[in-house]
């Protein structure tokens, strides 16, 4: 899977980084307070879901700006 999603990055935006539906460029937040990319994450359509984005994502709020789990 990763080779067709490189081929398909390579077709739709080439020298982009891509998920597929949105390319890199439209998945930075100028005026954010911070950028946090997470490298590896599922499909845009499946981060929603994705353990692996719920596990960053509780790092970063915990880590990074203090939230406490409850």
């Amino acid at each position: 899977m990763d080779a067709l999603d490189r081929g398909y990055d390579n077709f739709t935006a080439p020298g982009m980084q891509s998920d597929g539906i949105v390319h890199g460029p439209s998945q930075v937040y100028p005026n954010a307070f911070e950028q946090f990319p997470i490298s590896g994450g599922d499909s845009h359509v499946g981060e929603g879901k994705s353990n692996h984005m719920r596990d960053r994502l509780n790092f970063i709020l915990r880590n990074r700006f203090g939230v406490k789990e409850r």
